[in-house]
């Protein structure tokens, strides 16, 4: 082979492929999105809050401060914004964490209002609010999740509203089932009961013999990965800490072959730097297998698709403002990982297959509140 040549197909074998460059949409409507769903004609609605400067007068004197505004956003896979909506009717604290869809045009949502109470509320095409209740707790509905038809469940943090004097009163995880009305079927809070305990669920499932419910609770003065088990009434709770290492559970999946996968972040004692963590249970809840990857840069995982295969995609937040995106074999093994960066601190929100792309929602902090779409393949060819 001549010489030229020979250079030439390393040049080629240096250049990226078309698969692996990673479209970046930065959303038109400049708010935090939290969660994102994929309507039927594949249009993309994400919720989150908004952080709005307003003056205040206080004594005759002007101040000026930030209020968050719950918002929703619907735009097209290329970037058309479509609407959007601010609900200032919720508060200057309120925020939406999570986003399911009830029917076409119509979405529940869960999050918390201005008095710093739980929130789930329907709202309609272009931000109209059909109707909206207040969690029985304070603190924040963190997801929603559908059980059936007209029955959804949700999870968060949450504690007494007027607890008898004296009585401690901490944050403790959150289950409520609704229906799609709004009415309130069942509610439970679960954790250990000392005020200087706090605990919150991040995730919840429906499984054939009750509820399935991630996150964290207090153990030695350390947030520590924990699944609770709830029967079919959502009754009596048998609440496992997953290990002896700080952290806290971010997603909860239902498995192909009938397990569970849970994940998040972990942290051992010795070592402050977090690395992305899975553990697989089984339909009792005892752990089949577990693996820690990551760089040891801080990585925090955030999201967790399941693919028809078997084959886990996650999303993770590291401390070098990038975003790790792996793909994990069935076992837990590391087949490839890629790493996003965009300007400023970021977080993974949501991960979603459409086809045989993938999106990741991003959360940018810094310059500003703001959202970004990545739109990648599948195989990281």
């Amino acid at each position: 082979m001549p010489r030229s040549c020979f250079f030439f197909f390393l040049l080629l074998l240096a250049l990226p492929s078309p698969a692996q460059q990673i479209r970046t949409l930065q959303l038109p409507f400049p708010f935090a999105p939290q969660d994102m769903l994929l309507c039927g004609n594949g249009d993309i609605v994400c919720a989150g809050y908004k952080r709005e400067p307003y003056q205040d007068t206080i004594a005759g004197r002007a101040f000026f401060k930030e209020r968050y505004v719950a918002c929703l956003a619907r735009f097209t896979q290329r970037g058309d914004t479509v609407w959007t909506a601010l609900l200032p009717s919720l508060g200057d604290r309120s925020m939406f964490f999570s986003i399911v869809q009830l029917r076409e045009g119509r979405y529940l949502l869960a999050g918390r209002s201005a008095m710093n109470e739980g929130l789930f509320c329907c709202v309609e095409e272009k931000g109209r609010i059909a109707w909206k209740q207040a969690s029985p707790f304070m603190g924040e509905l963190k997801k929603i999740v559908r059980k059936g038809p007209n029955e959804f469940l949700l999870a968060g943090e949450g504690k007494k509203r007027r607890p008898v004097y004296g009585e401690e009163n901490p944050f403790k995880m959150v289950f409520l089932r609704i229906d799609s009305n709004g009415t309130l079927l069942h509610q439970r809070l679960l954790g250990p009961n000392f005020d200087a305990a706090w605990s919150c669920a991040y995730d919840v499932i429906h499984t054939p013999s009750g509820y399935l419910l991630a996150g964290g609770l207090p153990r030695k003065a350390q947030t520590q990965f924990a699944v609770a088990r709830l029967d079919a009434k959502g009754d009596s709770a048998d609440v496992r800490l997953l290990d002896d290492e700080r952290g806290h559970a971010a997603f909860l999946r239902v498995l192909p072959d009938g397990n569970f996968i849970v994940g998040g972040g972990k942290s051992t004692y010795n070592k402050a730097l977090r690395n992305a963590f899975l553990v697989k249970l089984n339909a009792n809840g005892d752990t089949l297998w577990s693996s820690r990857f990551g760089k040891g840069e801080g990585d925090d995982a955030e999201d967790l698709l399941v693919l028809p295969s078997g084959e886990l995609m996650i999303a993770a937040e590291t401390d070098n403002d990038d975003i790790s995106l792996c793909k994990l074999s069935a076992d837990g093994k590391l087949l490839w990982e890629k790493r996003i960066r965009l300007e400023g601190e970021q977080i993974p929100a949501r991960l979603l297959q459409s086809g045989k792309q993938l999106l990741v929602l991003i959360r940018q902090r810094e310059p500003g509140y703001k959202g970004v779409l990545c739109i990648t393949d599948l195989e990281g060819n």
